[in-house]
């Protein structure tokens, strides 16, 4: 017992750090504007009458987030005057994101749809750019042991800052005057401007976070990879210093041992979680749970259970390394998506879904903790945002592509289900969900597959300084 209180201690030692506090607070940043030009925004146009298929347009701001690897070799290598490289970039883009905010937040879809997907879209732009000098910053700021907790510690932050954007703002919206999402009746229906002054109050959520910028310090060695030369190629916009730029941290990057095989595994990593994630919604009412215990649920107990695995993850990493942790998230979040299958043919019971949601939801917290460490260990010092923006967007993009799919699949599964002589199990309906979580945990099969192989001979990328814990050794 003494040993294991303090094993206990020595883990989580770290996130007492002064760093730790910072990459909070620059976390909470990144993931606040994202909910704001996503959700809550479909949300506020939904009820201004706009037509589902507009929304559906509209969600293409998002498509920065996905493409922010082809200037990050840009904001790599430019420098702020006074603030340095990577915190001169924190302040500047956090004080551009307070201004697209208010700018988002005084625009009116309903009669000037163009001006708000104007600023939706600059919004996005500037986030995705915030969050490469986060991720970029978070690499330089720590050694290879602490990534583990320091990206438990960012991702907490980021949470909370789609927390705050997210339910935050419909409460806000509600406040304020809007109908906010809660009102039922069209008498509690009062100005169309609470939305607008919701995404107001959002700008003092991220003063906070701008005091962190100003209050860190410039990581050691940041911009060492510029040099004189760099530096009076930066001055005069030579042609030379912008391909050095772009093209460079990717050969680095494609030239390592393996490169190929662990990009690839990258992409199939959450696959499995992101077709199940997708559909999670859709399902809950499908089934029978009201949106109030969906929100219940869901919105609340479950990101409260994705924080608790974040911060487990992140002492996984720290103690067993980041491929043990990789192969403990992956495989518990891959098989955990069976509840949802046992979830489909049980019903709407609220019990079952709370055990369902919190084991879904811890584990998917300590496999984000772990493959967000694997990712910063694979990034150079020299080219650290530029390699995390690269690997991420790998991880996006196809995500995305197959996401769009899952209904198709749902609906395949449906159809197959009343095919068959299964009545005793359930309606189609219910059969046909659960094929669907059952063909997402194969899915996620050849991930994990692919780790095997890459830890078995020695491509995974990673350094034995870089997959190693604190007390841990490979």
């Amino acid at each position: 017992m003494v040993r294991f209180i303090q094993y206990m201690k020595r883990s989580l030692a770290v996130y007492t750090d002064r760093r730790m506090l910072i990459l909070l607070g620059i976390g909470f940043s990144s993931g606040l504007p994202i909910m704001l030009v996503f959700s809550t925004l479909s949300l506020w146009m939904l009820e201004l009458g706009i037509s589902l298929k507009t929304i559906g347009v509209a969600s293409t701001v998002l498509l920065p987030y996905k493409l922010k690897f082809l200037w990050a070799p840009l904001v790599d290598r430019l420098p702020i005057p006074i603030f340095g490289l990577r915190r001169g970039w924190l302040i500047l883009t956090q004080l551009a994101l307070i201004g697209a905010i208010i700018a988002l937040g005084m625009t009116d879809p309903q009669n000037d749809l163009m001006h708000c997907i104007f600023w939706a879209t600059t919004l996005a732009v500037i986030s995705a750019t915030h969050d490469i000098i986060v991720d970029g910053y978070r690499v330089e700021l720590l050694e290879p042991n602490e990534q583990g907790a320091g990206s438990a510690v960012a991702v907490l932050g980021y949470r909370m800052g789609m927390i705050v954007s997210g339910a935050g703002a419909l409460y806000f919206a509600h406040y304020f005057g809007s109908v906010g999402g809660f009102c039922t009746q069209a008498d509690d229906y009062t100005s169309p401007f609470g939305w607008n002054a919701a995404y107001l109050v959002m700008v003092l959520f991220l003063l906070p976070s701008l005091a962190a910028s100003l209050y860190a310090k410039e990581p050691a060695g940041s911009g060492e990879h510029l040099g004189k030369r760099d530096d009076e190629a930066i001055r005069g916009f030579l042609w030379r210093s912008f391909v050095e730029g772009a093209i460079l941290p990717y050969v680095e990057m494609l030239r390592r041992h393996g490169s190929i095989l662990f990009i690839t595994f990258i992409m199939l990593f959450t696959l499995g979680e992101a077709l199940l994630s997708t559909m999670t919604n859709p399902f809950m009412r499908e089934i029978g749970f009201s949106k109030l215990e969906i929100a219940n649920v869901v919105k609340s107990f479950g990101i409260a259970a994705t924080i608790a695995g974040i911060f487990v993850g992140g002492s996984m990493v720290k103690s067993l390394g980041v491929i043990r942790a990789l192969w403990l998230g992956g495989l518990g979040q891959m098989f955990l998506n069976l509840a949802f299958s046992a979830q489909a043919l049980i019903g709407d019971n609220i019990w079952v879904l709370i055990v369902t949601i919190f084991l879904e939801k811890f584990t998917v917290g300590i496999a984000a903790a772990a493959f967000v460490a694997y990712l910063s260990a694979l990034c150079s010092r020299a080219y650290g945002a530029t390699h995390y923006a690269m690997l991420m967007s790998a991880s996006g993009l196809v995500k995305v592509g197959l996401a769009a799919f899952a209904g198709h699949a749902v609906e395949y599964f449906k159809t197959l289900a009343a095919a068959l002589p299964l009545e005793s199990l359930g309606t189609p309906t219910a059969i046909g969900w659960a094929f669907y979580f059952c063909a997402t945990t194969l899915i996620a099969g050849p991930g994990m597959i692919l780790l095997y192989y890459l830890n078995r001979w020695n491509m995974t990328g990673l350094t034995g300084e870089a997959d190693s814990g604190q007390s841990s050794s490979r």
